[in-house]
């Protein structure tokens, strides 16, 4: 019924019509169950994907960003904490948790909601420990690379790690005809790179950085 609740709520009341229809031609009262019973388990099925939020069409719903919250919270053990990423989930999900932290998130979208602005730093104190997490940017990947090598500059030793195996890509690589799009697909939703802070930097200057607008006028006029 395709990948979007539009679609979900479009073609579901039609597609249930037909099979309605259907029905009725079918005189067998053994073979009207089965085709309950079918139904009932594909519905089954696709209400325990959501709950689980895993196999569905949009890959968003089947991350995890919890995980990326217990993580930054052991590795960070208490201490004052930037947050960098280019994920809209992860921007919102980590801001909420940064309410009981000392954490600062700077991210390429603003968040509304916790009144956090893109490309900026909050600092509630001079942070003791840098996380970048990477995710899956499609056709920003190489100026994702570029901002990561500069975040990772404020580090005094880096260390990488990655969470929420996509379980589906195996799947996802066997469909004919998107093998281009899909080898591109990286085994990991998340890839986090974390360290311990150099002291003295300038993380206005760093958090400029994820201002993509502003980094595509930086690389215009210097060409």
């Amino acid at each position: 019924l395709g990948g979007k609740p539009r679609g979900f709520l479009i073609f579901c009341p039609i597609f249930a019509y037909i099979v309605c229809l259907g029905m009725q031609k079918i005189n067998s009262r053994y073979l009207q169950y089965g085709v309950i019973v079918v139904t009932m388990g594909w519905i089954a099925l696709g209400a325990s994907n959501l709950l689980l939020r895993q196999g569905t069409a949009k890959g968003l719903v089947n991350e995890h960003p919890e995980e990326i919250v217990k993580f930054i919270t052991e590795k960070a053990g208490g201490k004052c904490a930037v947050i960098f990423t280019s994920s809209p989930g992860l921007t919102y999900v980590i801001n909420k948790a940064a309410k009981n932290q000392k954490w600062s998130v700077c991210s390429v979208y603003s968040d509304h909601i916790h009144r956090v602005p893109k490309a900026s730093i909050l600092h509630k104190c001079a942070p003791d420990m840098v996380f970048i997490i990477k995710t899956y940017v499609k056709e920003r990947k190489q100026r994702q690379d570029e901002v990561t090598a500069e975040v990772e500059k404020t580090m005094l030793a880096s260390e990488k790690t990655y969470l929420c195996l996509d379980e589906d890509l195996k799947y996802k690589r066997m469909v004919p005809g998107v093998k281009t799009v899909t080898q591109h697909l990286p085994e990991y939703r998340y890839e986090i790179i974390f360290g311990p802070a150099k002291p003295g930097i300038d993380w206005d200057r760093i958090a400029q950085f994820f201002d993509w607008d502003w980094l595509q006028h930086r690389k215009d006029v210097s060409m």
